[in-house]
């Protein structure tokens, strides 16, 4: 697994939670013949001296590397309708005029509609 410690002076009890001792049994021979029944001793992996990291303080903001203000913003709204704009304009003549394709009759649906049934069962 890995997991990448960005503060390295705090212990990561996050992800080495207290695990069981299982190296010392958790009853003698005795009390086991006798019926008890005990959990092993628990055993925390935090070094001595080491703070836990949910125990840190909180880090501070990082200040902005850019300021978050800009007079010049644009919404993405904004930039399409402008995008759309210069489209428009390039697809004009230059008197302004409309493109000869879009003063024409387009095809009705209905004809669509025969074209791709005759296409299909050919």
């Amino acid at each position: 697994m890995f997991s990448k410690n960005v503060q390295t002076e705090f212990f990561q009890d996050d992800v080495f939670p207290d695990t069981r001792a299982v190296w010392e049994p958790a009853l003698t021979a005795e009390e086991w013949l006798k019926g008890d029944n005990r959990t092993q001793r628990s055993v925390s992996l935090q070094p001595v001296g080491m703070t836990a990291l949910s125990k840190a303080p909180k880090p501070k903001a990082a200040p902005k590397k850019y300021q978050s203000y800009d007079p010049n913003y644009k919404t993405d709204e904004q930039k399409k309708e402008e995008l759309l704009a210069a489209m428009s304009s390039k697809l004009e003549d230059k008197e302004g005029n409309p493109l000869p394709q879009d003063t024409m009759e387009g095809v009705d649906d209905d004809e669509w509609v025969n074209a791709i049934a005759i296409t299909i069962f050919i």
